[in-house]
């Protein structure tokens, strides 16, 4: 490794601890708990059925190619290629490269947009309507008919969050609400998220480094905490 390597390394490490420090004072560490796949994140096998029963996740082969159902829990994609993932309210498209975390239960589905290789890589598709989704930003899809996002019964407040607005959809049985939120806080808040902290999995740890190469990216993108 050349010097500029090892300099470009280390301050690679230093922006990373900054960042996950930041976050764990600016934030707290309190976690939600929300059931979840334990163990490393791998890519899916489309042409075999998943079933997990750990904590409360199942998940199904869908019945079109290259699609999975998420019945209810927790997922953390990180694929390779793209995937679609059909919930209550709609289906979920996410182009490989990207990393996403759906949660599903019978309140709603809540989607974190956590990194894209390239624009309108993330979608979710409600009947004909297709919503697009960008990093560092949530949506929540619902069959609650209320106005104040804040009084949503979902765990979606419990990060960092602004600009949270409702979505007009075609669709009057699903409602939608979009809001930007910190990754950085959904790091150390959200189990999901918290295991790649502590995971000695390569791919773990590759996603991590992803992950937070991104809030970096992000953070210099725009004057807020990503």
């Amino acid at each position: 490794m050349t010097i500029m390597n090892q300099v470009k390394a280390g301050a690679s490490i230093l922006i990373a601890s900054l960042v996950l420090m930041f976050a764990q004072t600016a934030f707290g560490s309190t976690s939600l708990n929300i059931p979840d796949i334990k163990g490393p994140v791998h890519n899916f096998d489309l042409n075999t059925v998943i079933s997990p029963t750990v904590d409360s996740t199942l998940i199904r082969k869908g019945n079109v190619a290259g699609c999975i159902e998420l019945v209810t829990g927790n997922i953390l994609l990180n694929q390779n290629k793209d995937i679609g993932i059909s919930v209550n309210e709609g289906k979920i498209d996410v182009g490989g490269g990207s990393i996403v975390l759906i949660m599903q239960s019978e309140q709603g589905t809540i989607i974190y947009d956590l990194l894209q290789t390239r624009s309108n890589q993330v979608s979710v598709v409600i009947k004909t309507q297709k919503v697009f989704i960008e990093p560092g930003q949530m949506l929540v899809l619902t069959n609650q008919n209320i106005d104040d996002f804040e009084k949503l019964a979902l765990n979606c407040h419990s990060i960092r969050y602004h600009n949270a607005k409702s979505l007009q959809l075609l669709n009057n049985e699903v409602h939608a609400y979009s809001a930007e939120f910190s990754i950085a806080s959904a790091l150390v808040t959200i189990d999901p998220l918290k295991h790649l902290l502590h995971s000695n999995n390569k791919q773990d740890k590759l996603t991590l480094e992803r992950m937070i190469k991104n809030i970096v990216i992000l953070q210099a993108r725009s004057n807020r905490t990503i």
